[in-house]
């Protein structure tokens, strides 16, 4: 293949905006909940949606842990990303419709559970698929993803700001209807857009050169033998027999590959773990607990949540900072992120402490758990690949990816205990 310098170039650039995208879209549905909790706690009160949200947008995650070197090898690429968005697109223009239909019923609840369960789900199968194709380009590809799922956040908080200063909290219902819809609206064309840079990125000369061919269109890649078969050398002339593979063969095969890579990488994604199970104990449930008595519910959750995607956003920025990034770093910054969050159920559960209790101090330890948060998401995502050669990056992406799932997983579990806390 001849690729010239300039259509090089442009290939860059397209993927560079097509991994901050796609980092920005892996995230945007739930921060777009997380903005909007208060819209929900209104319809659904004693659900705890700061909680049970949470709960059931990543156990879904649970169940492609081990599926998603399946789901690689059974659908091409140019299904899993743009059909995954699409479905993800519909589900999340669905919640406020159906909040503002069905308000205070159970049934309305479940439906709402339901689609944030199958969001998460396709959100997986999108968002493990781009990390894993990262994995095949230079680092700072992987950083851009980061920064731009923290983005996601930060974006969606300020978006929500903006319309609270046109639809004040608490104004009307009927405001509040039209805030929800224009918000929801909004991020359901920035899912939009990404499945239109999708076809742009994987189309580009940048990409033929640097992913397998497997993962190409079949009009950007040359001749390939199907991976589900077996291929056996005749004589000299190279003729073929191919001979099936039973879908057992095909599981133990996939499951071979994924202990191959985890075995370079397991103390990287159990830090992973670690450290996003920290992240999703506190954060948004027990977080927003907190009493602020000069903010309404719906600026309380601006500034709360604001904060922490800023200073998420601002962590895995600075690991574009290559030096910066190593593995004893995140063992010490998880140690000390474990104090942190000690801190945190301190201040939401007391109004009396001196010093944890000021305002102030609460909003600097925030920020301080959202950076060390991002930075050792980012970071990790940066070593997992560096530990592997050729295809195995790919699945290495995978891997770490489920690192961050599965401690969100876990931690939306752990935090149950502390739905119940109030301020005394």
């Amino acid at each position: 293949m001849h690729v010239t310098e300039h259509n090089l170039h442009k290939g860059r650039t397209i993927a560079s905006i097509y991994f901050f995208m796609q980092g920005l879209a892996s995230l945007s549905p739930v921060n777009t909940i997380y903005s909007t909790l208060d819209f929900f706690i209104d319809r659904f009160p004693t659900a705890n949606p700061s909680f049970t949200f949470p709960l059931a947008n990543f156990t879904s995650n649970l169940l492609l842990i081990f599926g998603m070197v399946y789901i690689k090898k059974t659908f091409p690429l140019n299904c899993r990303v743009p059909v995954s968005l699409l479905v993800m697109t519909l589900l999340l223009l669905g919640m406020p419709i159906i909040s503002l239909m069905l308000p205070h019923s159970q049934t309305g609840l479940w439906i709402l559970y339901i689609f944030l369960f199958l969001s998460g789900g396709f959100n997986t199968i999108a968002n493990a698929t781009v990390v894993g194709l990262a994995g095949h380009f230079p680092s700072y590809h992987i950083a851009e993803n980061a920064t731009g799922s923290s983005i996601s956040g930060l974006l969606s908080n300020v978006i929500r700001a903006i319309l609270l200063i046109f639809f004040p909290y608490g104004s009307s219902e009927t405001n509040s209807a039209y805030e929800a819809l224009i918000y929801y609206s909004i991020a359901a064309v920035v899912l939009m857009f990404c499945i239109y840079l999708h076809y742009k990125f994987i189309y580009s000369d940048y990409a033929a050169i640097n992913l397998p061919p497997e993962n190409l269109p079949a009009s950007r890649r040359p001749d390939i033998m199907s991976d589900s078969k077996v291929y056996v050398v005749l004589d000299e002339h190279h003729h073929t027999v191919a001979v099936s593979r039973t879908a057992w063969e095909n599981a133990v095969d996939n499951f071979q590959e994924m202990w191959r890579v985890l075995r370079h990488m397991k103390l990287l994604l159990a830090l992973m773990m670690l450290s996003n199970t920290i992240t999703a104990m506190m954060f948004p449930g027990v977080v927003l607990k907190k009493d602020i008595p000069f903010l309404n519910p719906a600026w309380k959750i601006v500034a709360l949540v604001g904060t922490f995607n800023l200073f998420v956003s601002l962590g895995k920025f600075t690991t574009f900072l290559r030096w910066v990034v190593s593995e004893t770093l995140v063992k010490f910054l998880i140690f000390i992120r474990i104090l942190s969050l000690f801190i945190i159920i301190t201040q939401a559960s007391t109004l009396d402490v001196p010093l944890l209790d000021d305002h102030w101090l609460m909003f600097l330890n925030l920020a301080f758990y959202a950076y060390t948060d991002g930075f050792i998401t980012s970071s990790v995502f940066i070593l997992c690949p560096s530990k592997v050669t050729g295809h195995d990056k790919e699945i290495a992406g995978f891997l770490s990816l489920q690192g961050v799932l599965l401690g969100f997983t876990i931690g939306t579990y752990c935090a149950l205990p502390f739905r119940n806390i109030t301020p005394s």
